[in-house]
């Protein structure tokens, strides 16, 4: 990870993000999409689909920069947790999926043997329905809607570390009823 020049603080960075400065934002990016892209890669496991990661994560922080609060955590948190997401995103298969059996298929006459895999085929969806009223709502927003941690605890007014507690809490809820 490259050094921010000397004359730049992290607050100084994050203000002249903020304010759409095309030099803080090229800063941000030698400082740490090295990292970033080493983490995504990581997850995604293909370098090119990496790189692309990458490219949507650096907008998703130019789009969405605005959300973040040095009181909450430290810039690189927050870049991390982005490309976290957005790698994961990624790499999860989309919600429908059609798999070909291939069992006998001279059987089939021709015929393919289609099923979907989808959220609510696996009951997923059920699951998530049986959590206390915020706890679910707060699974919803990330896991379906795809909002990170902070922007939950921003939408909701609810402090961050109250998202966090509702997911280990809801997630143990789900180990228990799964």
């Amino acid at each position: 990870m490259k050094l921010l020049p000397l004359s730049y603080t992290e607050e100084r960075l994050v203000t002249e993000l903020k304010q759409g400065s095309a030099k803080a934002y090229s800063l941000l990016y030698d400082q740490y999409a090295p990292t970033l892209f080493g983490i995504i890669s990581r997850i995604v496991c293909d370098k090119e689909v990496a790189q692309d990661v990458l490219q949507d994560v650096f907008i998703k922080i130019h789009q969405k920069i605005n959300y973040y609060d040095n009181t909450k955590g430290r810039l690189f948190t927050w870049l991390l947790t982005i490309a976290r997401n957005t790698a994961f995103d990624e790499a999860r298969p989309k919600q429908l999926h059609l798999s070909i059996s291939a069992v006998d298929i001279d059987s089939l006459n021709g015929q393919y043997h289609i099923t979907y895999n989808s959220i609510d085929g696996i009951g997923l969806s059920e699951l998530i329905h049986t959590l206390p009223g915020q706890m679910e709502k707060i699974f919803e927003l990330i896991y379906f809607e795809g909002h990170t941690q902070i922007e939950v605890a921003t939408m909701m007014d609810i402090p961050l570390g109250t998202v966090k507690t509702k997911i280990r809490t809801g997630l143990q809820k789900l180990r228990m009823n799964a």
